[in-house]
């Protein structure tokens, strides 16, 4: 390619970056899809929120999609990708590497985070790997207890899996209920579904 073209090429790839950029932005307020509920690019990506990725010069890798229950989200040619619990920055340098390792040549990805407005959360607490607030996946009203830990990054080692401990508020009553997480697993007990408001905690084992 001869120094005119080349030129050429690289203002057309900034003019065309620039542009979608401009367009990522306008997302914050209410811009980019006329049907997207509020979007941000400062919070952490969570089950149920959805993405818009695309790759310059790549358009049928454009992709819309929802986070699973388990942070992970599926992308063209990769798969199943986990970025629940990351930031857009850290998603989009993650993907970007991946696709950078094996498939593309230095892809450009630009990636576009909205939240889910569901607003059913549940605390985890105790041991578990990413304890905190977590919310319900968009489009179900409960969750089962061992669901809700994995999103909380699953028990640790010295979690004791036999006794955790779901506090819930019924009218103005608070009432503590003890779930087997060990026979949940292994299909020998009914499933306990978390709620709206729950704290769940789990307790070191007892040596």
């Amino acid at each position: 390619m001869n120094p005119i073209h080349r030129g050429i090429a690289l203002s057309s790839f900034f003019v065309w970056a620039a542009i979608l950029a401009l367009t990522f932005e306008s997302q914050g307020q209410g811009k980019l899809f006329a049907a997207s509920p509020v979007s941000s690019t400062a919070g952490l990506i969570s089950p149920g929120d959805s993405i818009e990725m695309r790759v310059w010069r790549e358009d049928d890798m454009t992709t819309r999609a929802t986070i699973l229950s388990d942070g992970t989200v599926a992308l063209p040619l990769l798969g199943d990708v986990k970025i629940g619990g990351m930031t857009l920055k850290e998603a989009k340098s993650l993907i970007q590497t991946l696709y950078d390792r094996d498939y593309l040549v230095k892809p450009q990805v630009f990636l576009a985070h909205t939240v889910s407005t569901n607003t059913s959360t549940f605390l985890v607490l105790g041991q578990v790997h990413s304890p905190g607030l977590i919310s319900i996946p968009r489009g179900k009203k409960q969750i089962d207890v061992l669901d809700g830990i994995g999103l909380a990054g699953g028990f640790t080692r010295l979690a004791r899996q036999s006794k955790v401990l779901v506090k819930r508020k019924e009218g103005n009553v608070e009432k503590l209920y003890e779930v087997d997480a060990e026979k949940l697993a292994q299909g020998s007990s009914k499933p306990f579904m978390l709620l709206d408001g729950d704290k769940v905690t789990v307790r070191e084992r007892i040596f």
